[in-house]
């Protein structure tokens, strides 16, 4: 006896279903090449011309996409500048160099809170008022910091514009 015949699928397929049957039709084809062979290729492999054009619009994309990104001729000399400022790099390395200064004003800044507050504890224990206590370097340095901070916020904020609140970094920076 002959078997019965089996329904239509009536479970849409999902996406992967669809690659995959897209993938084996076009394999069968012959027009597709096996990722696995690809340590057998020569540098002038030839795809076939499906393939060829899935590589072709994906670079296309990649490069349309990696312009936009990049596109900053309409930026005035102000906004290159900050930008400039922003995406330097130590020579020979991807560390970038205003990360790195800010790293190191956070460091200090630290550094100057502690002694502050150890400072102005021994101020209070021996009687004196807290406009008595501060030292003149700690107030010096502390307008430098709140200089240098301000700085980073009008430098970023003027080489990203909107895009400088994507980062949730500069929303700290933003409102402290």
């Amino acid at each position: 006896l002959p078997l019965p015949k089996m329904p239509p699928r009536m479970v849409p397929m999902d996406v992967d279903e669809k690659l995959q049957l897209s993938e084996m039709q076009l394999r069968s084809e012959g027009t597709l090449h096996d990722p696995d062979d690809d340590l057998l290729l020569e540098p002038d492999y030839d795809f076939g011309p499906k393939t060829s054009q899935l590589l072709e619009l994906a670079a296309t994309e990649k490069t349309k996409a990696s312009q936009k990104q990049d596109d900053r001729s309409h930026w005035g000399p102000l906004r290159h500048r900050a930008a400039a400022i922003v995406e330097a790099t130590f020579p020979g390395g991807d560390t970038n160099i205003f990360d790195s200064i800010t790293s190191v004003a956070i460091f200090f800044n630290i550094l100057v809170m502690i002694y502050e507050t150890d400072d102005s504890a021994k101020c209070l224990d021996a009687g004196k008022t807290e406009d008595d206590c501060g030292e003149t370097w700690l107030v010096v340095s502390n307008w430098i910091l709140l200089s240098f901070y301000t700085f980073e916020v009008v430098v970023r904020f003027t080489a990203w514009h909107l895009a400088f609140f994507r980062s949730r970094w500069n929303w700290l920076d933003f409102i402290v």
